[in-house]
C-alpha cells in the first residue's frame, strides 16, 4: 500500500527472523520493517558477504544501492509520516508464540537459546 506506484522493484514479505537487530522490538509485539538487498551472485557464491564481519567497513557498500534504499525508504517514510490512518498494530505475545510455533521457527529458537515464551526478549 504504501510503496503502491513506486517504480522499482520490491518484495513485501511478513514472515520474521530473529537474526535481526529488530528481534527484541518483534517479540514485544512492536511492528518493524527490515529492509535489504538481494545478494549478488558473488555473495551467493561466496556465502553470507561482509556484513557483521571484522571486515564490514564502507569499503564494501555498493554506493548506487545506497542511494537507491536510501530514496525507496525515505519515500516509505514520508507516507508513512503523513498517513491519517493507524499504520500498524501492537501483536499480542500470545499471537507471535502461536505464529513461531506454527511455522516451526520455535524449534529453531530453542536451539539457538533465543525461546523465552515467559519472558520475550
Amino acid at each position: 500500500e504504501f510503496l503502491g506506484d513506486v517504480d522499482y522493484p520490491t518484495d513485501i514479505l511478513t514472515g520474521m527472523s530473529a537474526a535481526s537487530d529488530h528481534w527484541p522490538f518483534v517479540m514485544q509485539g512492536i511492528p518493524a520493517i527490515y529492509m535489504h538487498e538481494e545478494p549478488s551472485m558473488r555473495q551467493l557464491v561466496e556465502g553470507r558477504g561482509w556484513g557483521h564481519t571484522t571486515a564490514d567497513y564502507m569499503d564494501k557498500v555498493d554506493p548506487r544501492n545506497l542511494q537507491e534504499g536510501t530514496m525507496l525508504m525515505v519515500r516509505l517514510l514520508l507516507r508513512m509520516a503523513t498517513q491519517t490512518k493507524k499504520i500498524a498494530k501492537h501483536t499480542p505475545l500470545k499471537s507471535i508464540l502461536s505464529y513461531l510455533e506454527k511455522s516451526g521457527m520455535k524449534k529453531t529458537l530453542e536451539v539457538q537459546l533465543k525461546w523465552h515464551p515467559d519472558s520475550p526478549r
